[in-house]
């Protein structure tokens, strides 16, 4: 389980971004994160993913601390296995891709990183990896040669979440992946979502700005305001 306990993160230009907030998820569900701009849901997942550090509070990953204000020396855990276990999707995919890499390029980079065989197979191996990841979102393999400009934006979000499966994560944070897109494109990106937490049985935050979408794809639902949260469906 992929909990954040009662964390707080506080910047100078706002007293609190995020208030003493709880939230777990669980493998196999989806919880939805729903609230308006600013109302500290970026930051709460950004928290849960250790790219922010919390003031108060703490990030626990199947029972272990991963974030809190001060680790003792020595004994802070590594946080290489937590990235593999936790991957993001962030709502800009433009963003997301170095610019000056490959599609191919782009999802080889956490095969080698996360993956031990990847990372000591051919290049023929890591190709036909890499083609299965792309087919697994829709995408055919012709892709794997392009750059991220080249792509629409529907197709660069894509990459992004086959970047984030090749790690061969447990948990995903999706952060407003699909408010940047049109609608056709947030439909497939919504279908791709639900298809694939269903296959893999991961654990999933969906956050949005959206009511409908957000009751639509979680199992149950935080609303967010002022850095709080306010109140909790089970669907």
């Amino acid at each position: 389980m992929l909990a954040a306990i009662n964390v707080q993160k506080t910047y100078e230009n706002i007293r609190h971004a995020v208030r003493g907030v709880s939230i777990t998820i669980e493998k196999g569900m989806t919880v939805g994160l729903l609230g308006e701009s600013g109302c500290g849901k970026s930051t709460l997942a950004r928290m849960l993913c250790c790219l922010e550090r919390c003031d108060k509070g703490r990030v626990e990953l199947d029972g272990g601390v991963y974030n809190e204000p001060r680790f003792q020396l020595g004994k802070a855990p590594p946080l290489k296995e937590f990235r593999k276990k936790v991957q993001i999707i962030f709502q800009d995919s433009n963003g997301s891709l170095d610019p000056r890499l490959t599609v191919r390029q782009v999802i080889a980079e956490p095969l080698e990183n996360f993956c031990l065989v990847y990372r000591r197979a051919s290049r023929k191996e890591k190709h036909r990896r890499i083609a299965e990841l792309l087919e697994w979102v829709g995408l055919d393999t012709e892709k794997a040669r392009r750059y991220p400009h080249e792509l629409s934006g529907g197709q660069r979000q894509r990459v992004v979440i086959a970047r984030s499966l090749a790690a061969d994560p447990e948990y995903l944070i999706c952060d407003e992946p699909v408010s940047s897109l049109d609608g056709e494109s947030r439909n497939g990106i919504v279908k791709l979502l639900t298809s694939l937490q269903k296959e893999t049985g991961m654990g999933c935050l969906f956050i949005s700005h959206d009511p409908v979408l957000t009751r639509r794809m979680s199992d149950r639902v935080h609303s967010m305001e002022d850095g709080k949260i306010t109140e909790t469906w089970f669907l």
